[in-house]
């Protein structure tokens, strides 16, 4: 679904780590929440935030833009393991029951996603 977004709306100009950043938290926000961006809640925190009040959940995100569509998926895990690394995993907001963990990797009109629980 992101790389229809992508295919339909941007640029092949258009390809930055902070300009995917931006749209996502421009979907977001669109959508009623009210994303973090650049968290500072741990060093180096993640991309982007979102709390879903409604289900209890917690969505922390990491961006990488891949240099080729081949590097995709290990840029999406890399994305994963730095949330980990840097510890970001281990603060959840008080209330939150569930954490969602999520690598997406970007190459031009192009998107992979993947999600840790």
């Amino acid at each position: 679904m992101l790389t229809k977004i992508l295919w339909n709306s941007i640029s092949y100009y258009d390809y930055g780590e902070e300009y995917y950043h931006g749209m996502l938290n421009g979907i977001f926000t669109s959508r009623g929440f009210a994303p973090d961006s650049n968290d500072e809640a741990c060093p180096g925190g993640p991309d982007l935030s979102v709390k879903d009040r409604g289900r209890r959940a917690f969505l922390l995100m990491e961006f990488k833009r891949s240099a080729r569509k081949e590097d995709l998926d290990a840029d999406c895990d890399h994305a994963i393991r730095q949330i980990f690394e840097k510890g970001c995993d281990k603060v959840i907001p008080e209330g939150y029951e569930e954490q969602l963990i999520c690598g997406i990797a970007f190459h031009a009109k192009m998107a992979r996603v993947r999600f840790v629980r």
